[in-house]
């Protein structure tokens, strides 16, 4: 394990170093030098989607309710805070990092280990930030585009903050009895974000897919998507997507 994220580590600072060159990405897009494996990947990730993780994610929708689902969130969402709250002090943000702090606080006690998020309630919202949102913000940009198995886009910068996001987890500080407790536990909360995740984009990708080049489409929509958050624009994923690039040139 210490090997491949090494292995990881170390492919993200050789290709970060890799200079853009001038008049190589069109506005709105990313360089991509990778694309015919990234392609193959993106492929494979679709083959894998359509056969079990969009399957799961429409099972989840139909036969879990609102109520259920907006729970699991709550909880998704209050075990990573802990991460977020160390971004916002990363990013010279005190008054958002006091906002996380007591977030986790509220909603761990009051909130029931998270269902429940008393803390928007009384005017504490949930907000995003990760280390690739951080490096952004520390004026590193975000480098190659990366397609990876099963986990999707990406870039040099980003994967590299997902490296450092996991090392300041604090769920991956806690001691088990045995590995298979903590892998136990690892796999789950895996599970239940990517089930989450993709019922929250079922729309979007159904719309990516009827696009020209559903590659490209996938590859704009996800670098708008980071710009967004790193940006702290407005978010809506019913609407995110509603204009798409025209694709008549590929």
């Amino acid at each position: 394990m210490r090997t491949l994220l090494s292995s990881i580590v170390a492919f993200v600072l050789l290709t970060g170093c890799v200079t853009v060159p001038e008049g190589a990405v069109e506005p709105g897009d990313i360089y991509d030098p990778y694309e015919s494996w990234n392609r193959k990947v993106f492929a494979f990730n679709e083959r894998v989607d359509k056969a079990f993780l969009e399957p799961m994610a429409r099972s989840y929708r139909n036969n879990t309710p609102k109520l259920a689902r907006d729970g699991l969130t709550n909880v998704l969402n209050n075990i990573f805070t802990p991460v977020i709250f160390v971004n916002d002090v990363f990013q010279g943000r005190p008054n958002r990092a006091a906002k996380s702090f007591l977030r986790f606080g509220l909603n761990t006690t009051v909130g029931m280990l998270g269902i429940f998020d008393v803390a928007s309630v009384i005017g504490l919202p949930y907000h995003e930030e990760d280390f690739g949102q951080t490096l952004a913000m520390w004026g590193i940009g975000c480098g190659v585009y990366i397609m990876w198995p099963v986990a999707g886009p990406s870039c040099t910068r980003d994967t590299f903050g997902a490296f450092l996001d996991d090392l300041v987890d604090p769920a991956n500080w806690v001691r088990y009895e045995t590995t298979s407790k903590k892998a136990i536990f690892a796999t789950t909360r895996v599970s239940f974000n990517t089930t989450v995740t993709r019922e929250e984009y079922l729309e979007v990708v159904d719309q990516i897919r009827k696009q020209p080049d559903p590659y490209i489409a996938a590859r704009r929509a996800w670098l708008a998507s980071r710009n967004t958050d790193i940006y702290d624009k407005p978010k809506d994923p019913d609407e995110e997507y509603d204009d798409l690039p025209d694709f008549d040139d590929f």
